[in-house]
Parts: structure tokens; sequence; C-alpha cells
């Protein structure tokens, strides 16, 4: 559940009050835990600022200012506005530097983000290929890797913290030509794409020196159809969705292999899954129903155990929510909603995991991915 650069605070509160408090995370209502464990775990970096952009032509990305104890958004502006469908924002783990992939040029811009301001600013723009559909950051921030459905390459990039720019690791691997999300486990060692075309999940084992992902093998093949996925903040679990379901697998990430553990409900059009920081719940949303289905995650096997759904939106069918942010401490979760073209805010009930909106703001057309620099 801690970043990186709080691993010392981590190991602080495991001393003060046990492995339980951070497996669970720390509250004042737990009596568990002393007052100094719970500031120790609340000393770790904040959400500053959440960044919303369209996914359709024109289209624009927003910066909102987070209000870190009421999860309320200010001072609303646009900070860039040069892309023709922007597919995923990637915040690299220092907070400092934001990559836009823009899907019909298939560039990748890198900016830095003005700490004081959340302003952007343009560092480099690099060419990886037409119908870039994701990009994802290794957990260390060394690394970043790109999907395009074009050609159905994978592509592996060295990341420069300080110039924000991007080199190419070669040869690209390819991959399904329907493939569109990319997934890393906790440990930077493996990367898997949801292949829609071919209905399986493919894995690319990572290279520890040079950072490429290389060796395409499919890791599950199923008749349902995997629209998207996300590992297990700490855990080598691999949680699915599709118009038939979410679903937990444990992944061998040396093997690569995995086994389906859970299976649970779900809407009819799943966009994104997003487990908590924490490992004690997780999120879908479903742009055709509308809605953000619910899971408590089991602390046995992992897998996902439905808890119920909230409106993302007017809640009609087809509202839209796409992609969701929670963050870091589990407290604050955000939804862009592409039909309704806003950005959707909720706190989370410490001891359910369910969702209470908090307020709806105004983003920009067709609002799709959306995501949260801490520091």
């Amino acid at each position: 559940m801690f970043p990186a650069r709080s691993r010392l605070l981590a190991a602080l509160v495991s001393l003060l009050c046990g492995a339980q408090c951070v497996e669970y995370e720390c509250r004042p209502t737990d009596g568990a835990c002393s007052p100094l464990a719970f500031l120790a775990v609340y000393a770790q970096r904040l959400p500053r600022y959440v960044y919303v952009a369209g996914i359709t032509t024109p289209t624009e990305v927003v910066a909102y200012a987070v209000d870190a104890a009421s999860g309320s958004l200010t001072s609303r502006k646009v900070v860039a506005a040069t892309g023709d469908s922007y597919r995923a924002i990637a915040i690299h783990p220092s907070g400092g530097l934001l990559f836009l992939a823009i899907q019909g040029s298939g560039q990748i811009e890198s900016y830095r983000i003005d700490r004081s301001t959340g302003a952007l600013s343009l560092l480099s723009t690099i060419v990886a290929d037409t119908g870039l559909e994701d990009i994802i950051l290794s957990p260390d921030g060394r690394r970043l890797y790109a999907l395009t459905i074009s050609a159905g390459e994978v592509i592996s990039f060295v990341v420069n913290e300080a110039s924000g720019e991007l080199q190419a690791v070669l040869p690209t691997e390819v991959v399904g030509i329907d493939s569109h999300r990319l997934a890393i486990d906790s440990s930077g060692a493996l990367l898997v794409t949801a292949d829609h075309g071919s209905n399986q999940v493919d894995s690319f084992p990572i290279d520890a020196a040079s950072g490429r992902a290389s060796s395409l093998a499919t890791l599950e093949f199923s008749l349902a159809v995997r629209n998207t996925l996300r590992f297990h903040h700490s855990r080598p679990v691999l949680y699915m969705a599709d118009s038939s379901g979410a679903y937990t697998g444990v992944v061998d990430t040396a093997a690569p292999t995995m086994a389906l553990v859970g299976t649970a409900s779900a809407g009819s059009q799943s966009s994104d899954v997003f487990p908590a920081h924490s490992g004690r719940f997780a999120l879908v949303s479903d742009s055709m129903d509308g809605l953000v289905y619910q899971y408590a995650i089991s602390a046995v096997d992992q897998s996902l155990q439905s808890n119920g759904n909230i409106a993302a939106g007017s809640g009609a069918a087809g509202a839209g929510p796409i992609r969701i942010a929670i963050d870091e401490s589990d407290r604050l979760v955000y939804v862009a909603n592409a039909t309704d073209g806003t950005l959707l805010a909720y706190r989370v009930q410490t001891a359910s995991g369910i969702l209470q909106q908090s307020g709806v703001y105004a983003a920009t057309p067709a609002a799709g991915v959306v995501a949260i620099a801490h520091f």
C-alpha cells in the first residue's frame, strides 16, 4: 500500500501497531493502532492534483487541485489541448512527470508537473505508433510501456526522469491485434495485456537489465472477452473484467502461469478495474450500465466479493463511466464519465469500502481517462 518513498514509514507502522495495520491501514477508530502509528500512516504522500482527458476529438486535458481531507476539487484549468483522442495518463511515482498517450497521432507527450499550481510544461514528444491504446509505468518509474492496436505492438521505453524524455528499447513485441489494456505486477517482472480480439490475456516477462518486455506467452485463454485488467498493488494477483463478470487470477510471474480463483458478477460493458492500494476493496466501471460495481477483496484468496454498485453519472444505460482513480490512502475515488463530460468524486466508507458520492465536476467533452498526482 505504501509508495516507495514511504517504506520507512511503513516499517515504523509495523513496529508500532503490527502487520494488520499495515495491511488494512491504520484508522483512528481502530483500537489496535496507536495515535503515533496513525500519524505515520498519514505522513505518506497526499493527493495534490487530478488530471482528466477526453477520449475523442477535439479534446483537452484539465487539472483540479485536490483538498486532501475532503476530496473536493477546485481551480479547474485547461493544462493541455494538443491531443486528438487521449487514451491514457501515466504519472511518475515521483509526482513530477506526467505522460499522455494520443491515439490518432500515436504520440506520447511528456510533461513536467508544477507542484505549486498543477500546470503542465511540455518536455518532449515521441511517436510510438498509430493506434496508441495504452501506456503504463513500471513501479519504480524507470520504464514506460506502450500498447498500439494498429501495429499490434508493445514498445518498451527507458524514462529519463531529469528531462522527461523516452528512449525506445528495441525490438518491439507483437501482441494481439485487438489488445486494449496493459498491467504490470508490483515487482515489475511481468507485463500483461487484455487481448480483446482473441479472448485471452497475453504476458511479457520483463528483462531486469534492459527493462524490455519480451517473449509473448498466453497467460489465460477463455471464452470470455477480457476488456480490462490490473494487478494487485502488492501481490501477484490479477483482476480482470469483461461483459460476463469480474475475475481474480493468482499469477506465477516466473513461469508465467495463472490460476483463476474467483468469479463475481459485473455489468454489461466493463471499462476499468481498480483494486485499492490496501487490498481491501476493488471497483469496476461499466460504461454501458452507467454504474461502478463495488467488491470486497477476500483476505483468504484475494478474490472479489460483490458489494453492490453505485451510479456514476445519470445512472442510465450508456451513461459512460470509463476510467477510475483511487488515491493512495484509499479514501478518495474519482471516475471519468465520457457521456456526461464530467468527473465524479466519491469518498470511501472506511468500515465497508462502499462509495459515497461527494461531488460532480464539469470536466471536458468525452472525459475518459483520469489520474492523480501524489507528492
